[in-house]
């Protein structure tokens, strides 16, 4: 119990976590690891906040660097933490990460903790993260295009602004209706289709979920996700948003005032943090590669 206590003093250093069998390896920031003779599943309990993100791997979401969409249909997603390391992303489990690693990006005072006590430069070590993780967009980053549709012309026009002033360089067109959207998408060659789309959705019975439905059937629009604003009753209309292939599903706020940060907050992750469709990422082409590498160490 000694060797695990000490191995978990500092969950802050600890990168990601690989497990086989009843052993698991501790990857730290300096670069050491650490075997212990416990399962995955067992120091999973112990770190509430990391995110599992394969049978084989947790990671700490503090070190995230960006997340990578899966390419095609049927294919693995990966993450890529700090360092250069990539590690799949298991295809069953993409649509909780996702929203797990949103919601931590999303969070505005998030501190990844275990259930031993931190000391004060423990903290201190994750506030400096989170306002890593948390730093808004660089205005060099590469030119998007961005394809919305909202029934409220308010939340549209706040999306707008978000959009104008953390990420300008960013070309976002609206669309009257469904119809305009699909036609326009049906029509566009590959090299101008959107990087994302963000859809307004009004109830699961609403035109937005069967427009959904509609661009996941066409094999050219697969890979570009599409992020929902809803206001569903109950996990099943969720359920069924994702079954019909939504990327992430965001509760809209009540009013403006809320809208306004959680837009921005939806924004700096899937603008910033994600590794989008269309987007040159400088990483191997193949994320199993560095993670079989990593496990072999």
């Amino acid at each position: 119990m000694g060797l695990i206590i000490n191995t978990l003093k500092d969950p802050s250093s600890i990168v990601y976590l690989t497990g086989a069998s009843n052993y698991t390896w501790f990857h730290y920031q300096n670069g050491t690891k650490v075997l212990l003779a416990k399962s995955l599943s067992y120091f999973e309990k112990l770190l509430p906040e990391y995110v599992r993100i394969h049978k084989t791997a947790l990671i700490n979401p503090t070190f995230l660097e960006t997340l990578q969409h899966p390419p095609g249909h049927k294919m693995a997603g990966s993450v890529v933490l700090n360092g250069g390391v990539v590690l799949p992303v298991s295809r069953r489990r993409w649509g909780q990460v996702v929203q797990l690693l949103e919601s931590w990006c999303m969070a505005p005072s998030l501190s990844v903790q275990s259930t031993l006590p931190a000391s004060n430069g423990q903290r201190a070590g994750r506030n400096r993260q989170r306002a890593q993780a948390q730093a808004g967009p660089t205005l060099n980053a590469p030119s998007l295009r961005i394809y919305a549709h909202f029934d409220d012309p308010a939340k549209g026009g706040v999306l707008e602004q978000v959009i104008k002033k953390g990420w300008p360089n960013h070309q976002l067109r609206f669309f009257a209706n469904p119809y305009e959207l699909t036609e326009t998408l049906h029509q566009a060659p590959l090299s101008q289709l959107p990087t994302i789309i963000l859809l307004d959705v009004r109830g699961a019975a609403s035109s937005g979920l069967s427009l959904l439905r509609t661009l996941k059937s066409d094999k050219r629009l697969l890979s570009i996700p599409i992020v929902l604003f809803s206001d569903f009753a109950g996990d099943n209309d969720v359920a069924l948003g994702y079954e019909l292939g939504a990327s992430s599903i965001i509760k809209k706020s009540a009013t403006l005032s809320d809208f306004a940060p959680t837009v921005e907050r939806i924004c700096r992750y899937w603008l910033t943090m994600v590794s989008l469709p269309g987007q040159r990422v400088a990483r191997s082409n193949n994320p199993w590669k560095p993670a079989e590498a990593a496990y072999r160490k």
